[in-house]
C-alpha cells in the first residue's frame, strides 16, 4: 500500500498540472477570442462610418438638420447655396476668333455637312424605279437623269421636297413622282 501512495500522488499531482495547463489555455483562448471580437467590431466600425459617409447627403436632402455643422462654418455655407444660380456664372459669351461656333463637336474628326432632304428623297426614288413592277421602261442609264430631274423639281419647289421626303415605300414615291416630277412618266412607262 505505500507503493500506491506515492503513485496516487503522482498522479494527482500529474492532473493538477494538467488542469493547470488547461486552464491557462483557455484563459488563452478567451484572450484570443476577445482581441479578435474588438478588432471585427473596430472595423465594422469603420465599415458603418464609411456607409454613414455615402449616405449623409441623401439623409440631409430629407432632413437637413441631420448635417452636422462644422467648427466655423454655417449650415448655408455646409450646405451650400439655395435657390437660382446667380446671373453671373450663367452669362454666355461669344466664341474668340478661330474658335468654332457653340455646339460644335471638336473632338470628332468627321467633317458633317447639312443634310439636303431632297438628296436622300431623290436617291431613293431612282433606286426604287430601277424596280420593273413599278417603272417597266426604266433601266440603269436612265437612273442618273431621274435623279437630275428628282433634284431639279424637289428644290425648286417645298411642297414637292416635303412630298417626297416623306415616303417611305416605292410605290408611294413613284406614284407622287408621276404627278410632280416632271418628264419622270415618260422615263418609267406605265405601271403594269
Amino acid at each position: 500500500m505505500s507503493e500506491s501512495r506515492p503513485n496516487r500522488s503522482i498522479f494527482i499531482s500529474v492532473l493538477f498540472g494538467a488542469l493547470l495547463a488547461l486552464s491557462a489555455w483557455q484563459q488563452h483562448q478567451i484572450q484570443t477570442l476577445e482581441s479578435d471580437l474588438a478588432e471585427s467590431v473596430s472595423k465594422q466600425s469603420e465599415e458603418l462610418e464609411k456607409i454613414r459617409v455615402v449616405l449623409a447627403p441623401f439623409e440631409t436632402m430629407k432632413n437637413p438638420d441631420l448635417l452636422p455643422i462644422q467648427s466655423g462654418k454655417t449650415r448655408s455655407e455646409v450646405q451650400g447655396p439655395r435657390g437660382p444660380m446667380p446671373v453671373s456664372i450663367l452669362t454666355k459669351a461669344d466664341p474668340l476668333p478661330g474658335e468654332p461656333p457653340p455646339g460644335t463637336d471638336i473632338t470628332s474628326t468627321i467633317k458633317r455637312s447639312p443634310v439636303d432632304p431632297c438628296k436622300a428623297a431623290c436617291q431613293r426614288l431612282s433606286n426604287c424605279a430601277l424596280e420593273p413592277d413599278l417603272c417597266p421602261e426604266m433601266d440603269t442609264r436612265k437612273h442618273d437623269r431621274v435623279f437630275e430631274l428628282c433634284m431639279d423639281s424637289c428644290s425648286s419647289n417645298s411642297k414637292i421636297q416635303r412630298q417626297l421626303a416623306g415616303v417611305t415605300e416605292c410605290a408611294q414615291g413613284i406614284d407622287k413622282a408621276r404627278k410632280s416630277v416632271s418628264q419622270f412618266s415618260s422615263l418609267c412607262g406605265e405601271r403594269r
